[in-house]
């Protein structure tokens, strides 16, 4: 019977619990910092997009000699920016994602 013990194999329910503790303890952290990491993107992309339109209506006011505006218009659920060419309306954009009040 002890030859029989040698052969088998296997886990002990010890080492199972302690793998699925190890799982849902990464799993919890990855649920806690995920968000907040999806969050700091969002928020990045809009400051990235929001810079390179400004830049793009500078150079367009200098290469077109004209003056260029932007109107930012912070509705709830709707954070937009508009760009105006001498007071006739350009481009619209939107902050998709992002909520100024949230952070």
């Amino acid at each position: 019977m002890s030859e029989a013990r040698d052969e088998e194999r296997g886990f002990t329910l010890l080492e199972i619990l302690l793998v699925l503790i190890l799982l849902s303890g990464a799993g919890f952290v990855l649920l806690i910092k995920l968000p907040i990491h999806f969050e700091k993107e969002n928020l990045a992309f809009a400051a990235t997009q929001l810079l390179e339109e400004i830049r793009d209506a500078r150079q367009a006011a200098l290469a077109e000699n004209c003056w260029y505006e932007i109107k930012f218009y912070p509705q709830k659920g709707d954070h937009h920016y508009q760009v105006f060419c001498q007071g006739t309306q350009g481009k619209r954009y939107s902050f998709k994602g992002w909520d100024p009040v949230r952070g």
